[in-house]
């Protein structure tokens, strides 16, 4: 062995150099699961959308342009994280490969500075004192309940049998639900379920969990018209497997929430991840239409849902509904389809990978160029490929460390 002597060139390394960099935790086993949304073929889901794989993930961005940045929310002034525009993916510092070599053999293009520890938020009422009266601000979105529904999000992934009896792993972690009711198209991967809250009443939506449900995605770069939605006098366009997979349960969850109480006039919140949070998206849409009273929304890892008038319709129509689109750097489902003719919708909150990083409130166009947005497009299938390995797959890590296990709990990190 050799040993290193004190104030040699080895032991002068700086600390932030010496890390080795972990873009991804580890996965304690290779074989994927069945309920993996994003483990299934990512070479041929890469190949359908035109996507080339790349031997590496971006290059991290300018940090001459940090100075004087305004900070991540969450992360403590001065704590030396820049402006979202000056940082890009999280797993943008360092080669795809180096991954898949031991700590010990990692060359110094490997490494990156350690995450650092967040530093407590400001109450709600303190960040919204200047909002104007009578608006729902951007401020509302509280990381605490965002974790919440990320579980609730995760649930949708169990058996019906699990849910119905609330006995699924993620369900001890939202304790007191009742009335919860399934519904399901297993030919197109359509899954939901209902239920009743501490009087609020739930709706949430499984994302991709098998290949008819890829065919579902896939089938949605090609657009159809949303009835009953213009802006402008431009008809709305929407991915066409979105929205049969929302058709297919529609009627029956909104029977189901008459049945269990949750009329018209009844509080209602809407969840998904995946697919099914573009199913949660056209929901919050038809609903509203509808006349349900909607409360809020999160939505975990959405892809484009529809055109750009479809997310003008959607802003205009639920402009007083705080619905937040909570993305992060490493996830490529956020950066499909691609922008033109589609376009994202609602209040993005980026997070540019660990809830320990802090995250950041877009400015509610759908296509904040400071949050999601700056990120390579040419990023997309070296992220798909990274995805072959659920436990190191950015679309299943939402609000990690503070939520436990993967969304769809495909991982063996999933209690």
């Amino acid at each position: 062995r050799r040993r290193i002597r004190p104030g040699s060139r080895l032991a002068s390394v700086s600390a932030s150099s010496a890390v080795p960099a972990a873009p991804f935790a580890r996965p304690s086993a290779l074989a994927p699961s069945p309920a993996m949304p994003l483990a299934v073929a990512p070479r041929a889901v890469a190949a359908a959308l035109g996507l080339a794989i790349s031997p590496s993930i971006a290059a991290a961005g300018d940090p001459a342009g940090a100075a004087g940045a305004p900070q991540l929310r969450g992360v403590a002034p001065g704590a030396g994280v820049a402006n979202v525009s000056s940082v890009v993916l999280a797993t943008a510092a360092v080669p795809l490969y180096c991954q898949f070599l031991p700590a010990a053999m990692q060359p110094r293009d490997c490494w990156s500075a350690p995450a650092r520890a967040q530093a407590p938020q400001g109450s709600q009422s303190s960040r919204c004192e200047d909002v104007a009266p009578g608006t729902v601000p951007a401020c509302t979105y509280s990381q605490q309940e965002a974790v919440q529904f990320a579980y609730l999000s995760s649930a949708a992934y169990c058996d019906s049998s699990a849910l119905q009896t609330w006995e699924c792993g993620a369900c001890q972690y939202v304790p007191g639900m009742a009335d919860v009711r399934t519904y399901a198209d297993a030919s197109i991967d359509a899954y939901a379920f209902i239920g009743r809250l501490h009087g609020q009443c739930v709706l949430a939506f499984r994302g991709t969990s098998s290949m008819n449900g890829w065919m579902q995605d896939i089938s949605s770069l090609a657009t159809t018209d949303l009835p009953g939605c213009s802006h402008e006098g431009a008809s709305c366009q929407v991915g066409q497997g979105f929205l049969q997979n929302y058709q297919a349960l529609a009627g029956s969850i909104k029977k189901g929430l008459a049945a269990i109480g949750c009329s018209k006039s009844a509080p209602l919140a809407v969840t998904g991840h995946s697919l099914g949070a573009a199913m949660a998206t056209l929901a919050l849409f038809d609903l509203h239409g509808s006349g349900y009273n909607l409360t809020k929304a999160y939505n975990f890892g959405s892809p484009r849902v529809g055109d750009a008038a479809f997310a003008r319709a959607f802003g205009s129509a639920l402009a007083e509904v705080p619905v937040f689109r909570v993305t992060r750097a490493d996830d490529p489902i956020v950066y499909v389809p691609a922008e033109g003719p589609f376009h994202h919708v609602a209040t993005e909150v980026y997070y540019r990978g660990a809830t320990t990083e802090g995250y950041r409130i877009c400015d509610g166009s759908g296509e904040d160029p400071s949050c999601a947005d700056q990120n390579p497009q040419g990023d997309v299938a070296g992220l798909l490929l990274q995805c072959a390995i659920p436990c190191s797959c950015g679309h299943l890590r939402y609000m990690e460390p503070a939520k436990h296990g993967s969304m769809s709990c495909a991982c063996s990190s999933c209690r």
